[in-house]
């Protein structure tokens, strides 16, 4: 039946019509789940995400080749979302697409728009803790390091955040020293410290707990420092998605030092 209805739309002429103001309803729509996915409102959110996917990835689909840069923007919008799903085959098609579109337009470019090079920026460092995370840290690190040039172009602080993030990630999952010599403590703590200030606690939670437990190998004492801090975050973001990283994250740390009986506390919260 949606076979024979698009070849009928495409026979009246009016499909791109229609696919643009489909994508400008599903582009604000992902606009809109940004900051409450990573709230108390997540598990709300995510059931109305997961009944649009197919409408989001249709809309993505027509973004690339229409509007390409509405399409970075649901990208990086939906990042917060993909970040609690396994991102499918076809989704990573489009994040991929959409980052070589936008990095082709700002990267290397004198006179690039600053607001372009700071969405292009947000993106590539989700990109890179997400991609960093899942075992593909040498992609990873290279969007990382994209984003830090892109962040410091744009000026724009919050994008520098999501960079250092997705460099701390990846840097670790990619087994290498960070930029011109930089630790990965250097970097999270520069990370953490731009989420603190602006209150972002679901990216200062994601970050202080990725941290922590990373730092706990070689620094216990500091570790457990930072997967607190993590902790009070991702109680402060009300995030269950947070809350429950943070709680396993501190849990693992707790089992490795023996400390049993804390460590089943831990992931009775997650």
């Amino acid at each position: 039946i949606r076979q024979y209805a698009r070849e009928k739309l495409i026979e009246s002429g009016e499909a791109a019509d229609l696919a643009d103001r489909h994508l400008a309803a599903y582009a604000e729509f992902a606009g809109e789940s940004q900051e409450p996915i990573r709230g108390p409102a997540m598990v709300d959110w995510l059931d109305r995400l997961d009944a649009e996917d197919d409408n989001l990835g249709n809309a993505l689909e027509w973004a690339l080749e229409a509007a390409p840069w509405t399409a970075v923007r649901m990208c990086a919008a939906l990042m917060g979302y993909w970040s609690a799903r396994v991102i499918s085959q076809d989704n990573e098609a489009r994040i991929v697409a959409a980052i070589d579109f936008a990095t082709a337009q700002v990267r290397d470019r004198p006179g690039a728009d600053h607001a372009e090079q700071a969405i292009t920026a947000l993106l590539l460092g989700d990109a890179a803790r997400i991609w960093g995370m899942s075992g593909r840290g040498i992609q990873a690190f290279g969007w990382a390091e994209d984003a830090v040039a892109l962040a410091d172009a744009s000026g724009d602080p919050g994008a520098r955040r999501a960079a250092l993030v997705g460099l701390a990630v990846a840097t670790v999952f990619a087994g290498r020293a960070g930029p011109g010599g930089v630790t990965v403590r250097q970097i999270f703590d520069e990370a953490i410290e731009l989420t603190e200030q602006r209150g972002e606690w679901w990216a200062m939670a994601m970050a202080a707990g990725f941290a922590g437990t990373s730092l706990t190998t070689f620094d216990p004492d500091a570790g457990e420092v930072l997967l607190q801090r993590g902790v009070v975050a991702a109680r402060r973001s009300g995030s269950p998605y947070a809350i429950g990283v943070v709680a396993m994250a501190q849990g693992r740390t707790l089992g490795r030092t023996g400390r049993t009986d804390d460590a089943v506390a831990a992931f009775g919260v997650s």
